[in-house]
């Protein structure tokens, strides 16, 4: 990618790609910390946690969401699911009033919340950002473990696993692909992004522009070598890029469709639909070529 920042390149989006790398982190507990075996108050700080949360556990056992899944444009779940929970902004006096007997947090929450939180003896599970399916697939196993739905923790994992499976293909067609998100972060390769599209019978060109494993792609470098396929996030604008005059004065043709974010933000709860909107892209670009080929 060359040197040169784009109008198409917010400065902020930089930071933004710097936060997903740092938030790989596993998942970490306080030292002598003695979890509940079958929380009834379970208190979620992370939209990612409020996802799994809607998918193992019983709906009596939660106590609050965090404030983003009460948000149309940010949750990951159903937001009239959310609103039968009390929004939590992740302070810990807004933690200690609902007294909660586990609360389960993304890597973002301050130690100054978790030392206060473990001066009253509130337990606190923190999970990071999986970079990977089996380590999605590990956090749900960990969170099922500790709210005590081992079963539908497996079971949700099963559900994955199958996903997995349907979308793998053996016709030895591998359409060269990016993930164009917000802003224009591209995963590249080593990513969760960068092991969906494998799985689901793309090659992932993003490398070809740059070897970060999050990088900007410029409007210059889509010019320079197009790719066959753009999956974008429609809800950030990301087709205004692709409509740019000086693509068509160019003849580029490139094959976009929508892919939400939100699959990748919440990569754990979200492989399921992430996986099976994978393969139909896929199964809708051949079928278009095939077509196009007659």
């Amino acid at each position: 990618m060359n040197g040169r920042r784009s109008k198409f390149m917010p400065r902020n989006l930089l930071f933004a790609a710097a936060f997903v790398l740092l938030c790989g982190c596993k998942e970490t507990a306080p030292a002598n910390v003695n979890f509940p075996n079958h929380p009834m108050r379970i208190a979620s700080l992370s939209p990612c946690v409020d996802a799994i949360l809607y998918e193992i556990a019983d709906q009596n056992q939660i106590l609050g969401l965090s404030h983003y899944s009460f948000d149309e444009k940010s949750s990951s779940i159903d937001v009239n699911f959310a609103k039968k929970y009390r929004p939590l902004s992740g302070s810990a006096e807004d933690i200690i009033a609902i007294k909660p007997d586990l609360v389960i947090a993304g890597s973002h929450i301050s130690p100054q919340t978790i030392a206060q939180l473990n001066k009253l003896a509130i337990p606190v599970f923190t999970v990071g950002s999986p970079q990977s399916i089996d380590e999605a697939k590990t956090q749900i196993n960990d969170i099922a473990q500790k709210i005590g739905q081992d079963g539908r923790g497996k079971e949700f994992i099963q559900k994955i696993d199958d996903a997995i499976k349907n979308a793998k293909t053996n016709d030895n067609q591998n359409p060269k692909a990016i993930m164009f998100q917000g802003g224009g972060i591209v995963p590249g390769a080593g990513t969760l992004g960068d092991e969906m599209l494998k799985t689901a019978g793309f090659e992932n060109v993003a490398s070809q522009y740059s070897n970060n494993a999050y990088n900007v792609l410029t409007l210059e470098s889509l010019l320079f070598n197009p790719p066959q396929i753009i999956l974008s996030d429609a809800s950030f604008g990301s087709g205004r890029v692709f409509s740019h005059p000086a693509l068509k004065k160019a003849k580029v043709s490139i094959y976009t469709s929508d892919f939400p974010s939100k699959y990748l933000n919440c990569a754990g709860s979200k492989l399921v639909p992430a996986l099976n909107r994978l393969a139909q892209i896929r199964g809708e670009y051949l079928q278009k070529k095939a077509n196009h080929a007659q």
